[in-house]
């Protein structure tokens, strides 16, 4: 995994506003690397989710958190009282074009290493 920088980016948008009794995503900085996914997965999770800092992606409706999904993250529990009300995302993916293979095992299987759009060719074709 290289991690000089990032060889994606992926950005969640609020669709509505995200509190954290909806089980929002949370984030553990500085894990976008090889030893921390070995970690992750080896016998060490729990401790790493028990002693790393986390942040909690509550968001009000219409912003967005712009990460590298090598980062580790996952979504909490819905613990809302109303058992209708989760929450909503849009959400998409860039990837760098000076690398082959975006190094994220979780997205690599939709098809994300072989993209041929552009961003400036998607916004060409949105105007």
């Amino acid at each position: 995994l290289p991690e000089a920088e990032p060889v994606m980016l992926t950005c969640f948008v609020a669709l509505q506003d995200v509190d954290p009794t909806m089980g929002p995503t949370t984030w553990i900085p500085g894990t976008h690397n090889l030893d921390s996914h070995t970690e992750f997965y080896g016998e060490a999770k729990d401790q790493l989710l028990r002693n790393r800092k986390k942040v909690e992606g509550t968001l009000p409706k219409g912003s967005c958190a712009v990460f590298d999904p090598r980062t580790l993250h996952c979504a909490g529990a819905n613990v809302c009282d109303d058992p209708n009300l989760t929450r909503a995302l849009f959400y998409f993916s860039f990837k760098n074009p000076r690398v082959d293979y975006p190094g994220c095992p979780s997205t690599g299987g939709y098809g994300i290493a072989d993209a041929k759009l552009t961003l400036k060719e998607l916004s060409d074709e949105l105007a």
